[in-house]
């Protein structure tokens, strides 16, 4: 029996700053609605699963988003790319690829990467919604430090409040602070992350480079012993950089 659906994994970017974040919300200008009301207006209406839905203000490099698609696009997929592109404003599909029937791409990542962007130099109107301008950071206290939130951890006190998630524990691969240029960049790479974590770790981060907080503080609330810090970093210095499958 000739299947009538393909199973599709569309590589999507995007300037978080234009949107409320990724998820669907009502009247409301998301990722998701956006990108679904022009494959709608092209015939397209099916349901879609991302790799992770990014709150309001975060972009997105390679955002990973999978559906299944009526099979008469099946060998036409660069023509579908062109046509969403030049309907999409502030999203950008790189890619579209046939995947198999039971792909996931939030369940299927073997690890997510993220960026975290810093910068001393002063506010520039055109880089504002992309760079998150601070009055100093020390580079010595955040690369030493940063590191410090590899390995498991139970990241309770690292996520925001209220949110709803299948336990805190996640693994952290790789977390590491460098300069480039005039630049302060946060990378981390783990299996998963919560809603916020990655905003919670840098705005820690940054109460350390201004020695607000100590590096025992921090080790407490990694061992969920006391709460010391729930400063978020501003969004628009975050990435969601790649997946890897």
């Amino acid at each position: 029996m000739v299947k009538s659906e393909v199973r599709v994994a569309f590589k999507i970017s995007y300037d978080g700053s234009k949107f409320y974040g990724y998820a669907k919300q009502v009247n409301t200008t998301t990722v998701f609605n956006s990108f679904h009301e022009v494959l709608k207006n092209i015939g397209i209406d099916e349901k879609s699963t991302c790799a992770g839905r990014t709150d309001k203000g975060v972009h997105a490099l390679n955002q990973i988003i999978s559906m299944d698609i009526h099979n008469r696009w099946e060998n036409k997929l660069q023509e579908l790319q062109n046509i969403i592109n030049r309907k999409l404003n502030y999203i950008q599909v790189k890619s579209i690829k046939i995947v198999a029937d039971n792909f996931n791409p939030r369940f299927d990542a073997k690890h997510r990467v993220y960026r975290y962007i810093i910068s001393t130099k002063p506010k520039d109107v055109f880089s504002y919604n992309y760079i998150s301008f601070i009055h100093k950071f020390d580079e010595k206290i955040l690369k030493e430090n940063t590191p410090l939130f590899k390995g498991v951890h139970n990241f309770k006190y690292f996520q925001k409040t209220g949110t709803e998630n299948v336990g805190s524990r996640r693994e952290i691969y790789e977390a590491k602070f460098y300069t480039h240029k005039d630049k302060g960049i946060f990378t981390f790479k783990a299996n998963g992350f919560l809603r916020s974590q990655i905003r919670l770790m840098v705005g820690f981060l940054l109460e350390m480079s201004n020695n607000a907080l100590s590096k025992e503080q921090l080790i407490e609330q990694l061992e969920v012993k006391k709460r010391h810090c729930s400063k978020m970093a501003l969004a628009n210095g975050l990435y969601l950089v790649r997946m890897r499958y």
